[in-house]
């Protein structure tokens, strides 16, 4: 008799995809471990970085020694305490001065350049200043006048510049030009601190001072700046100061032009101060600036809140012809003049 052994049928369900065993996984790969840190950059490759900006200044090694500016490492930043604002950076340090010239201890970071994921960001930090500090005014120690800064504080006679950032300040200065550094367009008051003034500024007689205030080129296209701008022209204003603002050109391809910059291109500042306008026609355009646009296309001007369209020519003789501002003229007997905007 022969025994035949029937072949066992695998159960299924209806529908379903038969059983296939599972191929064996392969084991991922470990991450590598990222880190902040990269190997040391070339001692020469910083020393020319740092040059490089001292030169866009118009400064050298020999002024950086005088004016106490010290090339710091990511280790020297992170024993500053700084290292929370970047943790693996290189930056060389802007100590501040008095007006006698002696060290105030403030000081602020300039960094150049910064390693890692924080170096990648579009527009990385490019300052920072110690935690919980009050931004000074900067006032170069370099001698540039027969005058201290003590007695130009005291003599308003003397005209003054306001600019934003220290090495802009300190072109100027080199160029015979007294001119007070800020750390930022609205950084002459601490209004979160409860200080309308700094106290730096604070100390200088304005009445009938001539102050010229010079930010960077992109001022016209940057509606922070110009509402910083007419705020400090308003504060120094009611000191009895005679604000103007110069107004810088912009370089190739409409780049942001800084003091420093167009005075190491040749520029003619005495031409700009020469040409600089009131503070009140600047904070009466701003104001403009909210009321009615120029359209380019039509080569008219429109009003935002109704719509009326006027043309280029009517618009200074129709009902904004009333719009304008008075002028302090200085002068031995200065005098009030009122002029259209």
């Amino acid at each position: 008799m022969t025994t035949t052994t029937k072949k066992r049928r695998s159960a299924t369900v209806p529908g379903a995809e038969p059983l296939v065993a599972p191929k064996p996984r392969r084991p991922r790969p470990k991450k590598r471990e990222t880190s902040l840190a990269e190997p040391q950059d070339d001692a020469a490759t910083i020393d020319a970085l740092f040059e490089a900006k001292l030169a866009a200044s118009g400064l050298a090694l020999e002024d950086a020694e005088a004016l106490g500016l010290r090339l710091l490492s990511p280790d020297e930043v992170l024993a500053l305490g700084q290292a929370h604002f970047l943790p693996n950076a290189w930056a060389f340090q802007l100590p501040y001065f008095d007006p006698a010239g002696r060290p105030t201890g403030f000081y602020r970071l300039r960094y150049l350049k910064v390693i890692g994921f924080a170096g990648a960001a579009k527009k990385p930090p490019r300052y920072s200043q110690p935690a919980n500090t009050i931004a000074g005014v900067y006032l170069t120690p370099m001698t540039f006048s027969s005058l201290g800064w003590s007695d130009i504080f005291a003599d308003p006679s003397v005209s003054l510049l306001i600019t934003e950032g220290e090495l802009k300040a300190i072109a100027a200065c080199r160029a015979g030009f007294p001119t007070l550094g800020l750390g930022g367009v609205d950084s002459w008051r601490a209004t979160r601190r409860g200080v309308p003034f700094l106290p730096e500024l604070d100390a200088v007689d304005w009445s009938g001072r001539r102050a010229f205030i010079v930010f960077d080129s992109d001022l016209e296209k940057n509606p922070a700046v110009a509402r910083a701008l007419a705020k400090l022209c308003a504060e120094l204003t009611a000191r009895g100061a005679l604000p103007q603002t110069a107004r810088l050109p912009a370089g190739e391809a409409g780049a942001k032009t800084g003091l420093d910059d167009f005075l190491v291109a040749g520029g003619d500042l005495p031409a700009r101060l020469e040409a600089a306008e009131p503070c009140a026609l600047a904070a009466e355009l701003l104001r403009l600036n909210d009321d009615v646009a120029y359209l380019r296309e039509l080569d008219a001007v429109v009003e935002l809140a109704t719509g009326l369209l006027m043309t280029r020519e009517a618009f200074p003789g129709g009902v904004y012809a009333n719009r304008t501002y008075a002028e302090v003229v200085p002068g031995p007997n200065p005098s009030v003049a009122r002029r259209a905007a």
